[in-house]
């Protein structure tokens, strides 16, 4: 009986100690795998960043066309925010963002985290200039402007693609309520990665859905409604006394009032520009009656 008990802890040590191997051999396989996956995400990523660079030199350069020097000057002048004019290096910048950044449809792309983060950290201009997210604004709508309503190739519906995930990437931040400038992109992703109220699961829900592209596109098209920098969002804080179908109704009856005005004011104008008819006439007609008849 003595000798049976270091036997029976003999075997479970070593039990034990094979199941320490497995976990690490289990970890060390899984890290490899990880490993090859980042490998072969980076080797995607250049092979698109040379496209998608070639596809927006043509685009930009569609969009700033060469000036002519012996010209008149320039007389439409951009918005409050214009496009920013990038150079060739931060044009590869761009071209490797909109790659990381690029997921399929009602996906977080939380793959490419680390990617996203590492173009962020190393090209600032990315998160600090408005412009950047207005360029690609303007090269979306030239798309739409170009094709004059024809379907467009599936290369370019393809760019069009991850373009639109870049621009919702850019514009999604401010409007999910995270700070402006660097470091935004890491704030968003902190949020929506692991969502702990409800408002953060509508922005989660919101950029899966990349309503945040929608949202940026129009501002560019329609600059008088761009939401001004630390303004409030909207759809926060308390709903507005009147919705728009209210106001709608209070100017039909405005205008409708306006008009009741207005004749009113016209008939008695016109009635007054008749001349007055002398007592002889009051008596004629009088005696004349319905008939018309003396």
């Amino acid at each position: 009986k003595i000798s049976v008990v270091p036997s029976l802890a003999s075997a479970a040590m070593v039990l034990v100690e094979e199941a320490d191997d497995d976990d690490e051999d289990r970890a060390e396989k899984d890290a490899c795998e990880r490993r090859v996956a980042a490998e072969d995400r980076r080797k995607l990523h250049a092979e698109r960043k040379v496209e998608i660079d070639r596809w927006l030199k043509a685009k930009i350069r569609r969009l700033f066309p060469p000036e002519d020097a012996t010209g008149p000057p320039e007389l439409d002048a951009w918005e409050d925010i214009p496009p920013r004019k990038v150079t060739d290096e931060e044009r590869g910048v761009l071209a490797m963002f909109i790659s990381v950044v690029h997921c399929q449809p009602n996906e977080l792309n939380l793959a490419n985290h680390h990617e996203i983060m590492e173009v962020a950290r190393t090209s600032r201009w990315l998160e600090e200039d408005p412009c950047t997210l207005e360029l690609l604004c303007q090269i979306l709508r030239s798309l739409r402007a170009a094709d004059q309503g024809a379907l467009l190739g599936a290369p370019e519906l393809r760019m069009e693609e991850m373009l639109l995930c870049a621009i919702n990437t850019l514009a999604a931040p401010p409007r999910a309520g995270c700070s402006e400038g660097f470091g935004k992109l890491y704030e968003l992703f902190a949020l929506i990665g692991d969502p702990k109220s409800d408002k953060a699961w509508e922005f989660r829900t919101k950029y899966m859905k990349k309503e945040y592209a929608a949202e940026a596109i129009f501002e560019s098209l329609m600059p008088s409604a761009r939401r001004k920098p630390g303004a409030a969002d909207p759809d926060d804080g308390e709903p507005p006394l009147l919705g728009c179908f209210e106001w709608c109704l209070i100017g039909v009856m405005v205008a409708l009032l306006i008009c009741l005005f207005l004749f009113v004011l016209f008939s008695r104008r016109r009635l007054a520009a008749m001349p007055a008819l002398t007592s002889a006439e009051l008596d004629i007609a009088r005696q004349a009656g319905p008939s018309g008849e003396l």
